[in-house]
């Protein structure tokens, strides 16, 4: 793996696969919402039950080598995506709030899925056509800055759209960039990089939405001046990561 053409196609591919149904089950809140308030989350129920299963099946068709332990985590390399994933789950926290402001909540429901929606097609977009064009962070880091600044000047549906679509493409990116690199820096212990770097993902999103609802009460601009300031700590920072 070169560090100028950053992620292989295969895990570019694994990165593609868990956006497309993100972006699918976004699309999908506005029209269940319609029909009841339950829909989508009897939705979310039937899909996590037949990834389990599907889980279940492939892990007894799939042979494996198993070690038993933890592999030690590479902290420093899991300060970034932290960092990336909890400004944008902060921003995303604040979608629906800052919607329902001036709008109905099932109106406000509708508009915030349209963004994540977008958002999730914007990060299938950016891991197709960009992320193996360089290993550059800092641009990136500025434009999710900016895209997460945007709502708390112009908090219109178009706009919040469009920033939801940009902050999602510039947190791909940045991610997808720094993967490369950890993977290119111990190619030994690429795989076991790469599930570190997911949990951390998965860490900063809940700790970026947590943190956001905890400052709701501050006003519905807060979540996305948490997010922009997040963004600018990895901004100022990141040259530090490996």
């Amino acid at each position: 793996m070169s560090p100028r053409r950053g992620l292989s196609p295969h895990w570019r591919g694994v990165q593609l696969r868990p956006g497309l149904g993100r972006a699918s089950g976004a699309a999908l809140i506005g029209p269940l919402i319609r029909l009841s308030i339950v829909l989508p989350m009897i939705a979310t129920a039937i899909g996590a039950a037949v990834s389990a299963f599907r889980l279940t099946r492939v892990t007894q068709a799939v042979p494996f080598e198993t070690r038993l332990g933890l592999y030690r985590p590479w902290l420093s390399a899991l300060a970034l995506p932290f960092l990336v994933q909890g400004a944008v789950g902060s921003g995303q926290l604040g979608l629906g709030t800052l919607l329902a402001q001036s709008r109905p909540p099932a109106e406000a429901a509708i508009i915030a899925g349209l963004c994540l929606a977008a958002g999730y097609l914007a990060l299938l977009a950016v891991h197709r056509l960009l992320t193996a064009q360089g290993t550059r962070i800092g641009p990136a880091a500025a434009i999710l800055a900016m895209a997460l600044l945007l709502p708390v000047l112009w908090p219109q549906p178009l706009p919040l759209v469009g920033a939801t679509a940009v902050a999602a493409a510039a947190s791909g990116l940045m991610i997808a960039r720094h993967l490369a690199r950890v993977m290119q820096s111990k190619p030994d212990l690429a795989h076991q990089n790469a599930a570190w770097q997911g949990s951390a993902q998965l860490a900063g999103l809940g700790a970026g939405a947590g943190a956001a609802s905890l400052a709701l009460p501050l006003g519905a601009s807060a979540p996305f001046l948490m997010g922009g300031a997040l963004a600018l700590i990895v901004l100022l920072t990141c040259q530090r990561f490996p």
